[in-house]
């Protein structure tokens, strides 16, 4: 039997998840320029060595918040998007969106993209959402949090004692097959995340 590695920590309701969610940018973020600018170099100094095809792609970012990453794929020629529950005021990259029921149809991105796998709260329905609009052949590519780090995030609903549980996990119900996974500990640029990882939709078997 496949034994469900997330520890999903308790809300009131789901309108209680996405206030605490939306609060993160309502309340500021001080250090959300600097995070962001060196985000943007950690994801395209990994995607521009990665295997992974971006230029002429459709891509979709989820849980994006003001869309660095959407950035990222956009510059390195893909047609990305970002959704989240608060894009804030005026933003040309992130649309509002919730990603345990995203609004675009069934097989037709080429890559969904997040960093955010510890603030979804309804994590099984996110990941269901994620391959019913990835292409047969579509790629998952993620950021994961270790689990200290995704069980003290403040901001966080997720979190888990495994890495490699959890990618076995994904792979194995979901029907993905893991093309790449880079141990960032091995990397002076890390400050936040564990692992970059790259898996492909398995176009031999569906959910």
């Amino acid at each position: 039997m496949l034994n469900n590695p997330f520890h999903i920590k308790p809300y009131e309701s789901y309108e209680k998840y996405l206030c605490h969610q939306k609060s993160k940018l309502e309340n500021g973020i001080n250090w959300l320029e600097q995070y962001e600018l060196a985000y943007y170099k950690v994801l395209s100094k990994w995607l521009s060595t990665s295997k992974l095809k971006t230029k002429g792609t459709s891509s979709l970012c989820i849980g994006a918040r003001t869309g660095t990453e959407v950035r990222v794929f956009n510059d390195l020629g893909s047609f990305s998007v970002g959704i989240d529950v608060n894009p804030g005021k005026e933003n040309k990259y992130v649309v509002w969106g919730d990603a345990s029921d995203i609004q675009y149809a069934d097989n037709t991105i080429d890559i969904v993209y997040t960093n955010s796998l510890d603030h979804f709260l309804k994590i099984e329905e996110v990941l269901s959402e994620i391959k019913r609009v990835l292409k047969p052949d579509g790629h998952f590519v993620f950021l994961i949090g270790s689990p200290k780090d995704s069980r003290i995030d403040k901001h966080g609903s997720t979190y888990w004692d495994d890495v490699t549980e959890v990618l076995n996990y994904i792979s194995q119900k979901y029907n993905f097959k893991l093309l790449e996974r880079y141990d960032m500990n091995k990397s002076k640029i890390n400050i936040w995340f564990s692992d970059f990882v790259v898996m492909r939709s398995d176009v031999q078997q569906g959910i």
